[in-house]
């Protein structure tokens, strides 16, 4: 809020002052709050941490300055990303990193929480095409639009690392200003690329 925001208002006016066309930016779920369920991109903004505070500050300010100097602009709030350079504490890397060391249980939440998850390539093919499908505009939710439980995903890690590792559920407590279950609302993205399942 203090750096990192009016650094990027900064470049984003620079940028459009140099005679940018479009801007396209990641956002994040977490500008949903608390909502619970299928989010769709009407709800309206409620983040309830700084960092999706940030997020959503500027996105307000995008949709401002963008469209007062009639430059597309697109935001794409990405859910849960998993993939290659992933946070290190993120469920999947620690569960990948607990395998290799050899651990006997991995110690979890009660599993039943509900996300959706897409893979960090999937989410750079949607940049891709938001930067260059003339009709990309506007607020777009990044996932997959398929709520799958906590278990249900660590047990597919398990399996596809073919190991025998023990998932002790209910072992750590569930992370508080999280919704319980919650997922994308992909229909606004399907109606742009009819292909995208």
């Amino acid at each position: 809020l203090e750096e990192n925001l009016p650094a990027l208002k900064d470049l984003i006016l620079t940028l459009i002052k140099n005679g940018m066309k479009k801007l396209v930016v990641t956002g994040t779920c977490y500008e949903y709050g608390d909502y619970e369920g299928k989010l769709k991109e009407t709800l309206t903004s409620k983040p309830n941490n700084r960092y999706a505070q940030a997020k959503d500050n500027l996105r307000k300010y995008i949709e401002y300055i963008c469209t007062t100097a009639d430059v597309d602009w697109v935001w794409i709030r990405i859910f849960y990303i998993y993939g290659e350079g992933q946070n290190k504490n993120a469920l999947l890397q620690s569960l990948e990193n607990a395998i290799k060391s050899g651990d006997k249980t991995f110690p979890m939440s009660d599993g039943n929480q509900e996300r959706d998850f897409l893979h960090v390539d999937e989410i750079a093919k949607m940049l891709l095409e938001a930067a260059n499908n003339k009709d990309a505009k506007g607020i777009y939710n990044g996932g997959s639009g398929k709520p799958i439980s906590l278990s249900d995903f660590a047990k597919q890690k398990k399996h596809e690392m073919k190991s025998s590792i023990k998932l002790l559920y209910g072992a750590k407590d569930v992370r508080e200003g999280e919704p319980y279950k919650a997922w994308a609302d992909m229909r606004r993205w399907k109606a742009l690329k009819p292909w995208y399942d």
